[in-house]
């Protein structure tokens, strides 16, 4: 009994030691399996730094899966190198002269923890967050897993969310608190910049309402092409179920084969709710429209929608649609909000 259960012991220990032997002693060339994973994180860490995406799947794995970017219903859904590079040119576009500054860098078996210092200019959109030109230097500790390819396979970030929002303009202390942020983080309110929407011109909002009725009227003539017309280059078109269309020209191909088929001769009718400017050259519009199909009078209720569209000014003179979203307006449970937007739309006819 006392032999079975030193052996049982033994057995256990040696394991251990194969499974600790698996980790720190593996070598890749000379490099140990931990200064291997230490370096495939620093490549990853130079491509954000420079903005070089050729290589990015010498250190990405295909399952690549990033938490940080689960807050965004469009970015979720990437994967791999995919969301990868959709992060570092998100990023590099919000932020000039972005810079991941290693401080300390702690690698265990599958594991690298990077403590940076991240440095930049904001200049453009960080999610709904507008350019402000403020310079921003936090900290965050970055942690990356490996995979069995040797490839990064997730990575999450704690940061010092408190310290970025504040030198965004985000949040700031009240008068109350003042001294102990100004102790706490070298902030104080005077110092914290206040986002503002900017004042736009009465010719802007016009040339961005012009657009959408220019849309509306490509449709009812039945022209795709003039529906895409108010469109960029790169811009984005998500339909009601979920078809994600890019571009202008993809956007004209698609809707004149509807409206050669499934809507032809249709009318939409349409109405502005708001135009809200978020930066001078940023603007964000929320409509409703409705379809009155052929042969029809009036507006079918089951095809109403709620239109979510972003304009962007190019060249710093001309307005274009940079993405549009159509959502059905269904009103789950409550029908008199569908009757009272049928009604309002109505009043367009």
């Amino acid at each position: 009994m006392e032999k079975s259960v030193y052996s049982s012991y033994e057995k256990r220990k040696k394991e251990k030691e194969s499974e600790s032997m698996l980790h720190t002693e593996i070598k890749t060339g000379t490099e140990t399996y931990e200064a291997a994973n230490v370096r495939v994180v620093r490549e990853a860490l130079e491509a954000l730094n420079s903005g070089d995406i050729r290589n990015v799947q010498e250190f990405i794995s295909p399952q690549y899966f990033n938490h940080e970017s689960q807050i965004d219903p469009v970015r979720s859904k990437l994967r791999g190198p995919e969301e990868f590079i959709d992060t570092v040119k998100n990023l590099r576009s919000a932020f000039a002269d972005l810079h991941y500054e290693e401080q300390e860098t702690i690698a265990s078996k599958d594991k690298v923890i990077s403590i940076l210092n991240v440095t930049g200019k904001h200049v453009g959109n960080f999610f709904v967050i507008p350019p402000t030109g403020n310079d921003i230097c936090y900290r965050a500790v970055h942690i990356h897993r490996i995979g069995n390819d040797g490839k990064i396979v997730e990575h999450k970030a704690i940061r010092d969310d408190l310290t970025f929002m504040m030198q965004l303009g985000v949040i700031g202390p009240t008068s109350e608190y003042d001294k102990l942020f100004q102790a706490w983080k070298g902030f104080t309110q005077s110092r914290i910049p206040q986002l503002q929407a900017p004042k736009q011109s009465t010719d802007d909002e016009a040339a961005i309402r012009s657009l959408y009725f220019q849309m509306i009227d490509g449709w009812n003539k039945g022209d795709g092409d003039s529906f895409a017309s108010p469109f960029a280059d790169d811009s984005d078109l998500v339909g009601f179920d979920g078809t994600h269309l890019k571009g202008r020209q993809q956007i004209a191909s698609f809707h004149q084969q509807l409206l050669d088929t499934y809507v032809k001769g249709s009318r939409l009718v349409g109405k502005i709710r708001n135009v809200r400017f978020l930066t001078p050259d940023v603007a964000i519009m929320h409509a409703v429209g409705g379809t009155i199909m052929k042969g029809q009078t009036d507006i079918e209720p089951e095809r109403n929608s709620i239109h979510t569209l972003v304009f962007k000014k190019v060249n710093g003179d001309k307005w274009y649609v940079a993405a549009f979203q159509n959502t059905r307006a269904q009103y789950i449970g409550r029908p008199d909000m569908s009757n009272e937007l049928t009604e309002e739309l109505r009043e367009e006819l």
